[in-house]
Parts: C-alpha cells; sequence; structure tokens
C-alpha cells in the first residue's frame, strides 16, 4: 500500500467502537498487539478494551484515516495535567508518517488543551516507539520491567 494518499486525523466517537475494534483485530498482528497492549490479546479482549473506552468523557481518541480505512489509533486521558498515551499503526503502514501525524496531532491537542507533560510507557524492544517518542522531544525518566517509560513537557513549560 502507498502512502501517497493523504492521512487524515480526527477526533473518534463512541459509535465508531466497531471500526475500532476491527482497526485492532485487522490492521495489527500479534507483535503489534502486545506491544500496544503489553500483553496478549485476544478477540475477546480486544472488544472488552474498546467496549470500555470512554470516547470524550475522560478519553480522546483520534483516527487517522486513508480514505475511509482507519490506519491508526491514539488515545490519552482527556482532562488531566498529566496524561499517559496509547497509540498504534496499522502493519501495512508503518514506517510511512502515520505514527508521526497521530502523535503530533495528540501533542498538539494536549497542548492546546493545556496538558503540562504526557507520558508513555513502551516495551524495551519496540525500538520503532522508542525512536518516534526521541525524535519528538520525549526523554526516559526510567525503566521498569522492561518498560521504558517516557515522558514530553509541554513547550515553554
Amino acid at each position: 500500500m502507498e502512502a501517497s494518499q493523504p492521512i487524515t486525523i480526527r477526533t473518534l466517537a463512541a459509535d465508531e467502537r466497531a471500526a475500532v475494534e476491527r482497526f485492532f483485530l485487522e490492521e495489527l498482528d500479534d507483535i503489534a498487539l502486545y506491544w500496544r497492549f503489553f500483553r496478549t490479546m485476544t478477540p475477546l479482549t480486544v472488544h472488552a478494551y474498546v467496549e470500555q473506552m470512554r470516547f470524550g468523557n475522560g478519553c480522546v481518541a483520534f483516527g487517522a484515516f486513508y480514505g475511509e480505512r482507519l490506519v491508526g489509533v491514539a488515545e490519552r486521558p482527556g482532562s488531566l495535567s498529566c496524561a499517559e498515551l496509547g497509540i498504534a499503526v496499522s502493519n501495512q503502514l508503518r514506517h510511512k508518517g502515520v505514527g508521526r501525524a497521530l502523535l503530533d496531532y495528540l501533542l498538539h491537542d494536549a497542548w492546546t488543551r493545556g496538558l503540562k507533560r504526557i507520558q508513555l510507557s513502551s516495551l524495551r524492544d519496540n525500538r520503532p516507539m522508542l525512536g518516534l517518542a526521541e525524535r519528538l522531544g520525549f526523554k526516559p525518566l526510567r525503566e521498569e520491567s522492561g518498560e521504558i517509560i517516557m515522558q514530553a513537557l509541554r513547550p515553554g513549560d
């Protein structure tokens, strides 16, 4: 798949749960699911996760779309001064700028809403995520049980 078609990013709504669930189950392989959730996921656990997502009610979820197809999801709590994020990109569109576009969008939205810092946890072997986070200004805070905790501060703070 080419990345020549522009990727569009927008806020996801609760009525798009089925699309989010399909994304996790059809666009990600087992390794990508493990990197995103830090555990083995089954269709049942993916369904349960998506059902508990609080779209617009304490959580902000953004979708990256390639045409009409959902190819990336980024989430963060919506109203805290510090938020932890989650991000996943379709296996077919990795290393094509989708993750960067999602993370840029999420950070801009967070800073605009007054958040002071964003944290992420990544498994040590998820080098693509760690590299992207560093390029976007995240700094390592600590390592715990194979997870690297990183943080980005709002510019000017």
